[in-house]
């Protein structure tokens, strides 16, 4: 059994003899040592199974979103298609193809683009060297 699992137990167990939230971190941590529960965490159980939580295992973080949700939406998928190659795999096509997505081309020498001018930076920066500026 997971030990986290194990001092939850047994801080239900402490719970159910009256022993106290303090009490009960100690005695975790002279029974586990190094692997105790923080004293955060072991405050949060204590107070949740004390307020009727019954479950000691973590609930599941991850929720689901039904497949009616995404189909229902009003706004279509568009993909950007940039060359990258996850996207000029076969089945990807496939996939686009299958469900009509639109796709928006990217050319390949586009003007919008940034160039690479960071090598301009330090030229840049040398007239301004040994300025200082006021506020």
């Amino acid at each position: 059994m997971n030990k986290k699992i194990e001092q939850r137990i047994c801080l239900k167990f402490c719970i159910a003899n009256g022993i106290s939230c303090a009490e009960s971190l100690k005695m975790l941590q002279k029974a586990y040592d190094k692997s105790t529960l923080s004293k955060t965490r072991a405050y949060e159980w204590y107070s949740a199974l004390k307020n009727g939580r019954d479950v000691v295992k973590t609930e599941s973080r991850i929720k689901f979103v039904e497949k009616g949700q995404i189909c229902g939406k009003k706004n279509p998928w568009i993909l950007h298609h940039d060359n990258a190659p996850s996207h000029k795999a076969i089945i990807v096509n496939e996939f686009l193809a299958k469900n009509s997505t639109n796709i928006i081309e990217q050319p390949p020498y586009s003007p919008d683009m940034a160039p690479a001018d960071f090598f301009l930076f330090p030229k840049l920066k040398l007239p301004l060297r040994g300025t200082r500026f006021n506020r």
